[in-house]
């Protein structure tokens, strides 16, 4: 698009604007071609730019309040300062876009793309960003109070100081994320995914509402426990222990911990193990204690009492379970 258009397109939206739409006409550039084109401080409240290409435009101070960008293309773009609130994003190519210290308050970015882009110091209060695609994104020290950032990947983000008070993070993916120095008061942190067992949720020196931390927390420890195998356990007890006889586990706590740059997970159980005993008339131990294999019966039988087990004319009663009383 030519200077001169350009230049008449928006001097009849500024008009347009200032008589509430009774003369000029709003700007309409749908689809257009406006790759590196330089609309600094230009005012495009409410413009209609929904699948343009604005590729590597420079859109510094520049005033889209309201506009609609959908589907458009801002690859590249310089954005830094810009008034984007209201501003209609979804499904927006954004990737390496410069959106520094700008105003995406009530913005709608839903599926769109913002991978390696810099949103350092923007404001995105109350912003849609579900399903966005906001991997390697640079949000340091944004306010993010009450942004929806549900099914949104942020692996590798960096959110260093921001505030996301309110915000919702149900779902997304945040693997590696950097939450250093953030404020995360009353935060919804359910169902968070880690596709890499390697890349951990990086949370130093956060001001987190304790009681969502304990929400999520468990969730990650019963989404743990339901798939662990117990048998394992009666495996590691056999080769470390030589115990055999293990009965009965009950998981009965747990703890997230982080180990070797990775989450992990300490579980806490309880087990029986049974073991018998010889005991003579007078309640001596004879022939020390020996483990009963876990399938074995508790019950006590005369007739298990071997000709061996016996010494001189003490009767020999076989102890299987210690609430067994003796005969």
């Amino acid at each position: 698009m030519n200077q001169a258009k350009l230049k008449s397109s928006l001097s009849a939206h500024a008009l347009w604007l200032k008589t509430n739409g009774e003369k000029g006409k709003c700007v309409n550039f749908e689809g257009s071609d406006l790759r590196e084109v330089e609309l600094y401080k230009a005012n495009l409240t409410r413009a209609r730019l929904s699948r343009a290409n604005l590729e590597n435009a420079y859109l510094a101070n520049a005033n889209l309040e309201a506009a609609d960008l959908q589907g458009a293309n801002l690859q590249n773009a310089n954005l830094e300062g810009a008034n984007l609130s209201l501003a209609n994003l979804e499904s927006a190519n954004l990737r390496n876009v410069c959106m520094e210290s700008a105003d995406l308050s009530d913005a709608n970015l839903q599926n769109a793309d913002l991978e390696e882009a810099e949103l350092d110091e923007a404001v995105l209060v109350n912003a849609n960003l579900q399903g966005a695609n906001l991997e390697k994104t640079s949000l340091f020290s944004a306010d993010l109070d009450l942004t929806n950032f549900i099914d949104a990947n942020l692996k590798d983000a960096l959110l260093n100081c921001v505030s996301c008070e309110g915000a919702c993070f149900d779902g997304a993916n945040l693997s590696g994320t950097n939450f250093t120095n953030a404020t995360i008061e009353d935060t919804k942190l359910e169902g968070l995914t880690q596709e890499n067992g390697g890349d951990s949720v990086i949370i130093k020196k956060v001001n987190l509402d304790s009681n969502i931390m304990e929400k999520a927390k468990s969730k990650f420890i019963e989404k743990v426990i339901t798939a662990f195998d117990q048998e394992q356990i009666k495996d590691v007890v056999v080769e470390q222990y030589g115990i055999t006889s293990i009965n009965d586990i009950n998981i009965k706590n747990g703890d997230i911990l982080s180990n070797n740059n990775q989450i992990v997970y300490r579980l806490e159980f309880e087990t029986t193990i049974l073991l018998s005993c010889i005991l003579d008339s007078e309640g001596n131990i004879l022939d020390g204690i020996s483990q009963i294999s876990a399938d074995s019966s508790t019950d006590v039988k005369e007739n298990n009492l071997s000709e061996s087990e016996t010494k001189g004319d003490n009767s020999i009663i076989e102890l299987n379970d210690i609430s067994k009383s003796t005969e």
